[in-house]
């Protein structure tokens, strides 16, 4: 079903205005935005929603994060879904579509859905990629029981709030439904700090364990069913690997198998973890509850 993000009522047709409180959806360029009037409105939220525009058009222009890297992590989160038939599917935050086309290749039947806050990245996987596309706020996705899968991968923790972006996909979700969740694992947040040179307002807004991901999933009504480890890069290898003779074995064998520093990522899960500290951690969390006020929490 197709919410409101105005009043949270459903709405009758999609696309339509709201019978509730006369919410109507915009377009831009082609691209049905649905924002509440509240966020709309809200001169935080703006400059929030600009900074990431401004952040897509950077990346679209000369990618942030290299695109190989990219596109072995989206091969990587592919293969953690199992064997599972999707019918409907929801990727918060597609960035430039690397994921987005994956879903798309291997989930060919079912009906994707694309969400991101920023407009260029929208338009540019909508000329790529065959599904649908809309603007919404992570924390206030206009869906109830709607997908059987929701992605999100890299979003957790540029959102503002980050129980409300759960609790939004919990509701997002058919009873049962799967969640796919990557985040950064124990980052250095002195990259995002403003005082030392970070160009961007928001970028990483907080840090993730396993043991915080864990506690915040739980609250927001979800089962954990795997955790993987992931990312890996060179300038993360443990102590053992870091000077002398450890360093130079390691390097030259992982050059034999992954030329490229960014295919090092291909490496297997747990000989990368064994070699290097990853760069993020992927849950795969079951809805188990409902949560609709404090008393649903367990």
């Amino acid at each position: 079903m197709r919410l409101c993000p105005n009043c949270r009522n459903v709405l009758r047709v999609t696309g339509d205005s709201c019978e509730a409180c006369s919410w109507e959806p915009q377009q831009h360029e082609g691209i049905p935005i649905y924002l509440s009037n509240s966020d709309q409105t809200d001169g935080s939220f703006v400059d929030y929603v600009n900074n990431y525009k401004n952040l897509s058009e950077a990346d679209l222009q000369q990618e942030i994060v290299d695109g190989a890297y990219l596109a072995n992590q989206a091969a990587k989160l592919i293969t953690y879904l199992g064997t599972d038939r999707f019918v409907s599917i929801l990727e918060v935050g597609v960035g430039q579509g690397f994921l987005l086309r994956k879903l798309k290749e291997k989930y060919d039947s079912a009906r994707i859905t694309a969400v991101d806050i920023s407009i260029p990245f929208l338009k540019y996987v909508k000329s790529t990629v065959d599904v649908e596309c809309l603007a919404a706020n992570a924390e206030n996705l206009p869906f109830k029981e709607e997908f059987d899968l929701v992605v999100a991968s890299d979003i957790l923790e540029h959102v503002i709030n980050p129980i409300d972006f759960l609790l939004s996909v919990n509701t997002a979700l058919m009873p049962d439904g799967l969640m796919a969740l990557r985040v950064p694992f124990e980052d250095n947040m002195l990259q995002y700090s403003r005082l030392l040179g970070s160009k961007y307002k928001f970028a990483h807004l907080r840090n993730f364990s396993k043991r915080n991901l864990s506690l915040i999933l739980s609250q927001a009504g979800f089962q954990i069913e795997r955790i993987h480890y992931d990312g890996y890069y060179l300038y993360r290898r443990r102590t053992l690997f870091k000077e002398g003779g450890g360093k130079r074995i390691l390097e030259s064998l992982l050059k034999r198998k992954y030329p490229s520093d960014n295919d090092v990522s291909k490496i297997p899960n747990w000989l990368g973890r064994a070699l290097m500290k990853p760069l993020e951690i992927v849950v795969i969390a079951r809805k188990k509850r409902i949560i609709t006020s404090m008393n649903d929490a367990s």
